[in-house]
């Protein structure tokens, strides 16, 4: 199978994945609002947030497991990939000692730093439960998640993930329902997790019958640990700090409000995802086999699409998200969440960020986590920490997304200054000139069309799809005028899906 048809398989495997995220994302917060209040809702989205950072430590190992992987699975060293695979396995399991001890604490803490809100028990309980259900991924999921991302084969991880979060989302509807208690409807989620990992396991031993996590060895077998995981840290922190401020400077009220808008703009940034899931290791493979020419022109394709589905991604959301408030949300509490300027900076926040992914997905192809990448990335996490605290006591909620827009842009410009000139060995001029001219294009068509009102779902999906289909033919238009030839390779990427020839 061609590498263009490894990756639009696994694009079809996210695409099914993150629907279901999405769809499971909108569904259950605004049932949680109505049935059980603000506050609750606020309470469940902090500490799944909180709980996140112990990703920290799979994203780092990950990246540089998944790139130690490229090899041995192109060679089929089946005792190398056991090697590397023990490696992982082990490094997970001495941490999930450590994550189990960060659950108990946050569970006694949580409720007393929120005294008065919810009552103790809630609270305490309500970790614990979110808690096994994390430990599980962390421990017993992420490593097949890493071996089956290298292979290409991540469309498989997506597929048994939706029919979790399916199962979950059923059996908590189903409770919400009938008035079932929070911690009831949290429980069910933990045993979605439980079904995950039986399914994985299961998928992995027959796919990969000489799998054995029991591998002895004295050598190393995954290098740059370190510096991937140094690099990794600060993305984590980025995407997870906002939400841990907001649940300690403010109360679990205003942590709703935050979460409902950022459950949104998380889904948009799971679509915009899709689009780079399966390019990773492509780009591995090239470089592996040191077709480095293929490997820029791939690169051009994949940043058309990727550049001209951010903008339209993010320029709809813009323009929709405050009439898509107005008609998600029917709380009886008294807490307002309709707060446009709230909106406008979640879409630039998310448009800021991810300008860079078609560059960092450059430098996980090649585990490029040098030490300048490095001291960057903090830089940016610093000034973002910084600047958040700051607006945030000056402007309140909104202030939380000043400091990370202004952080994220910066940021986002290094990175395409920097991969241009490190590692594409090309001018960086033409990448500016394009995002420029494309924001310009967003600001124009955000002033334009931002004069929506509905009343009902159906208005809202009427104007949803007119403003899609205008900034879809706007942005398709100006970047096949700017960038004609990245156009050209991408347009031959999807020939090739129909060829038996490799791509």
């Amino acid at each position: 199978m061609s590498r263009t048809k490894n990756a639009f398989k696994m694009i079809c495997g996210s695409i099914l994945n993150q629907l279901m995220v999405v769809i499971s994302g909108l569904i259950l917060p605004p049932l949680i609002i109505q049935n059980y209040g603000s506050a609750t809702n606020g309470l469940v989205n902090s500490v799944k947030q909180i709980l996140n950072y112990f990703t920290i430590a799979t994203v780092g190992l990950g990246a540089a497991g998944q790139i130690a992987l490229y090899e041995p699975l192109a060679q089929h060293d089946n005792n190398k990939i056991n090697k590397i695979m023990t490696e992982l396995s082990n490094f997970l399991n001495k941490l999930s000692y450590f994550f189990a001890l960060f659950v108990g604490i946050l569970a006694f803490v949580l409720p007393i730093i929120r005294k008065g809100e919810l009552d103790f028990f809630t609270i305490f309980f309500i970790v614990l439960i979110c808690g096994i259900g994390s430990l599980i991924e962390f421990c017993c999921l992420q490593k097949y998640k890493i071996l089956l991302q290298a292979d290409q084969k991540q469309y498989i991880s997506s597929s048994i993930n939706s029919q979790g979060i399916l199962v979950n989302l059923i059996l908590s509807f189903i409770l919400i329902e009938l008035n079932a208690p929070i911690i009831a409807v949290q429980l069910i989620a933990t045993l979605a997790y439980v079904i995950r990992m039986l399914l994985m396991t299961y998928r992995v031993k027959k796919i990969y019958p000489f799998l054995n996590l029991h591998e002895k060895t004295t050598v190393k077998q995954i290098p740059k640990q370190k510096e991937a995981l140094l690099y990794k840290v600060s993305d984590i922190i980025l995407n997870y700090a906002p939400m841990t401020l907001v649940t300690f400077l403010f109360s679990f009220n205003d942590s709703s409000i935050y979460s409902i808008y950022n459950t949104v703009f998380s889904s948009i940034v799971m679509i915009v995802s899709i689009f780079s899931s399966g390019f990773a290791s492509s780009f591995g493979n090239l470089l592996v086999e040191g077709k480095l020419e293929k490997l820029k022109q791939s690169f051009d394709g994949y940043n058309f699409i990727y550049r001209t589905m951010l903008f339209w991604v993010y320029t709809c959301s813009a323009i929709l998200i405050i009439p898509f408030i107005s008609v998600y949300i029917k709380n009886n509490d008294g807490i307002n969440y309709i707060i446009p300027m709230l909106g406008i900076l979640f879409a630039l926040n998310g448009l800021f960020r991810n300008i860079r992914i078609p560059y960092t997905t450059i430098i996980d192809s090649v585990g490029d986590y040098n030490k300048e990448n490095i001291v960057l990335n903090y830089i940016e996490v610093i000034m973002n920490i910084a600047l958040t605290i700051l607006f945030a006591i000056i402007f309140g909620l909104t202030g939380i997304l000043v400091g990370g827009a202004i952080s994220s842009i910066i940021r986002s410009i290094i990175y395409v200054y920097s991969v241009n000139k490190r590692n594409i060995k090309r001018s960086f001029i033409k990448d500016f000139v394009l995002l420029i001219l494309n924001f310009i294009v967003s600001i124009i068509l955000v002033v334009c069309l931002n004069n929506i009102v509905v009343n009902n779902f159906m208005e809202w999906i009427f104007n949803a799809i007119r403003i899609a289909f205008i900034n879809s033919i706007v942005f398709l238009i100006i970047n096949v005028i700017l960038d004609n030839k990245s156009f050209r390779e991408f347009m031959i990427r999807i020939k090739y899906l129909f060829k038996k020839k490799e791509a």
